[in-house]
């Protein structure tokens, strides 16, 4: 079998600042973050393998700074590393299930951590037919379009939430519960990733009763951001959107995957 990980930084047991996601303001703290994230993946891709010693496993690594340590990595996971790519992350060349470790939720969220929707500095809000959707939602989507079912997401308890009010029968572990958006409740590295190996390993057991999941096209796919430069420089590269007003932009379109692609 074949499993695709999706990983962020933001959702990592212990990662409750902002200065620890980034190698900017705090290089020690960023590092560390990197580190335990690294091992929370391990801990996912060992709960596969607990299933299915001899599956594939995909990691991508999704945060924007990137967040995963290749010399620690799981020996038997393959790593797509932070740089350009688009949706649909490779999800289009076939894999049996998706997990989504150290997530967050999105841009808004009451009692979250670090929650945001793809980038904390240009995007305020994005929404698909008229529903918010978030990081979480919104790679779901795509890959359930693509018949790949998200059956394992680990977070914050918001991040969670979010998961199972998408998912029916996705497996959440929560690491961490926040208090507010730089503040949580945190288990120990260790113990998140003890959690993280006994929850993948279920979601892999259970994969078959879990469903890809996708709204119906047609698709009308609104992003909203902090700035009308960021406006104005996205619609620039993106000459296919509408500029709905000065903060928003518009795509339209019969296929999922594309109609989202300049966002996701």
């Amino acid at each position: 079998m074949r499993f695709f990980i999706l990983t962020d930084l933001e959702g990592t047991a212990g990662v409750t600042r902002w200065y620890q996601t980034g190698p900017g303001e705090n290089k020690e703290a960023y590092e560390k973050a990197c580190h335990w994230l690294t091992a929370e993946v391990n801990a996912a891709v060992e709960g596969i393998l607990e299933v299915d010693a001899a599956a594939e496993v995909v990691v991508w690594d999704g945060h924007g700074a990137g967040g995963l340590l290749l010399e620690e990595l799981h020996p038997q996971a393959k790593l797509i590393p932070r740089g350009f790519i688009r949706s649909p992350y490779t999800l289009d060349e076939g894999y049996q299930a998706m997990l989504m470790v150290a997530q967050h939720a999105r841009a808004g969220t009451p009692g979250a951590t670090l929650a945001h929707t793809y980038s904390s500095r240009s995007v305020y809000r994005y929404w698909l037919n008229g529903q918010e959707v978030g990081e979480i939602g919104l790679r779901a989507y795509v890959a359930g379009s693509l018949g790949v079912p998200v059956i394992f997401v680990s977070g914050d308890q918001a991040a969670c939430q979010e998961a199972s009010d998408l998912i029916s029968g996705v497996e959440t572990v929560v690491v961490k519960r926040g208090l507010h958006q730089e503040l949580a409740i945190t288990l120990t590295p260790q113990k998140a990733c003890e959690l993280i190996r006994q929850g993948a390993a279920r979601a892999v057991r259970g994969r078959e009763k879990v469903k890809p999941v996708f709204p119906p096209p047609p698709y009308v796919f609104r992003a909203q951001f902090l700035s009308t430069t960021i406006v104005e420089e996205f619609c620039a590269l993106h000459r296919e959107l509408t500029r709905v007003d000065a903060y928003t932009v518009e795509a339209r379109g019969e296929d999922l995957v594309e109609t989202t692609r300049a966002f996701a």
